[in-house]
């Protein structure tokens, strides 16, 4: 594995057990087995680290969330592939969900975490609402209003997984949502 995906994989582990004020870059090192030094020959300091983590998190969903919007499936089912993509990767690393939430409002005030890189994201989800609506799929609605209730739905499950580790949750929640948005969008 290279040396900063190292780096960034124990810096992972650090934050989301200590919070990004207790993690050292000492720790980091100790963890991904590097001398101190090593993490100043990639990174210049510990918010250069969550900086990392945060962008390489975000631009996984971009990404992914990019090609499922220019897909040919019907809207609705891009947003369960863009639902079950999310509550994969929660249990695959919630380490990662775990330092976003935590973080979310320090990183963005201190310019960590630009928030209009995460409205690009939400952005893909008015995308396809409004494609839907074009497409004489969905009802007429707000979907930039839609969006971020998708957002806050998905901050909702993320918090209460963390807190209960119910997997359960994570299985259901996109049938759902799904089921919800299908009873009140669908025309």
């Amino acid at each position: 594995m290279p040396k900063k995906e190292s780096i960034r994989k124990a810096a992972v582990k650090i934050i989301a057990e200590e919070g990004f004020f207790s993690a050292t870059t000492d720790k980091i090192a100790k963890e991904a087995g590097f001398a101190v030094g090593t993490i100043y020959n990639y990174f210049s300091n510990k918010e250069d680290i969550l900086k990392y983590i945060l962008d390489v998190e975000y631009q996984k969903r971009y990404e992914f969330y990019q090609r499922v919007k220019d897909s040919q499936k019907d809207p609705l089912l891009k947003i369960k592939e863009l639902l079950d993509f999310h509550f994969t990767e929660i249990q695959k690393e919630p380490e990662i969900i775990r330092i976003v939430l935590a973080e979310k409002g320090t990183a963005s005030r201190s310019k960590l975490m630009p928030l209009e890189k995460y409205t690009k994201l939400s952005a893909i989800f008015s995308e396809i609402f409004i494609e839907g609506m074009e497409e004489d799929y969905f009802r007429r609605c707000d979907p930039k209003i839609l969006a971020i209730a998708v957002f806050g739905f998905l901050e909702a499950v993320m918090s209460e997984f963390l807190i209960t580790k119910d997997v359960h949750l994570l299985n259901r929640s996109t049938e759902e949502l799904i089921g919800l948005l299908r009873t009140g969008l669908m025309k």
